[in-house]
């Protein structure tokens, strides 16, 4: 998977989103082309207000974005750690595969990112993945073909993934979300198009990650 993707992900990171407890709409959003933040303003951010979780998410160019859980049991053993790493990683990025060794070795302490296939895939617009509601698209053991019409059934019970001023849509392929050792994490690809004031799925895009990254057919 890790190599699939690393043909898709071209250029350094743009930003850097650091999210509490799921609450992306109120995100922590770093420019890494404006703005370092040093340790003070980190830990400003962390003891501002009180947390149960921390995810952090790189945004690459073209819309991908890669995302990973803090938890206890890794090589870095602190929030604070975790963001200086992750930042520290996206300004040195020269490669998707290169990027996710070295979290592996720096910040996990171990491999595993990206191994087999995705437990859930799923649809969402990205920044309101948890307030609008993702559409699952496929689970892990489900079969790698999918009828067109049964996608077209789950969407249209969230309209607002299908159509919205929100923000882009993105293609969440998600993974260890019930792995004791390695953390949840995931990597969204782009799967909509800007018409007007509307951002629109695209399913050219979705068949297309689909098939690319996990030999899901769509018919």
């Amino acid at each position: 998977m890790i190599q699939k993707i690393t043909r898709y992900i071209s250029g350094q990171p743009l930003t850097i989103q650091v999210a509490k407890d799921g609450n992306w709409e109120d995100c922590w959003l770093i420019d890494l082309k404006v703005h370092i933040p040093k340790e003070q303003e980190i830990e400003k951010y962390l003891t501002a207000k009180s947390f149960h979780n921390l995810a952090l998410e790189v945004v690459f160019p073209k819309q991908f974005i890669f995302g990973l859980i803090f938890r206890k049991g890794l090589q870095v053993t602190s929030p604070k750690g975790f963001i200086i790493n992750l930042i520290q990683l996206a300004l040195t990025f020269q490669d998707f595969k290169s990027f996710c060794q070295d979290l592996e070795q720096h910040v996990l302490g171990f491999p595993g990112l990206f191994t087999g296939d995705p437990d859930l895939i799923r649809i969402g617009v990205v920044n309101h993945w948890f307030s609008v509601g993702p559409v699952l698209v496929w689970e892990k053991g489900d079969p790698k073909t999918i009828a067109q019409s049964s996608i077209t059934v789950k969407l249209s019970s969230q309209p607002k993934v299908l159509k919205t001023k929100l923000n882009y849509q993105g293609l969440s392929f998600i993974y260890a979300t019930q792995d004791a050792r390695l953390p949840y994490h995931w990597i969204k690809s782009p799967c909509s198009q800007k018409e007007g004031l509307l951002w629109v799925l695209d399913m050219e895009q979705i068949k297309q990650y689909l098939g690319d990254w996990v030999n899901i057919k769509i018919e």
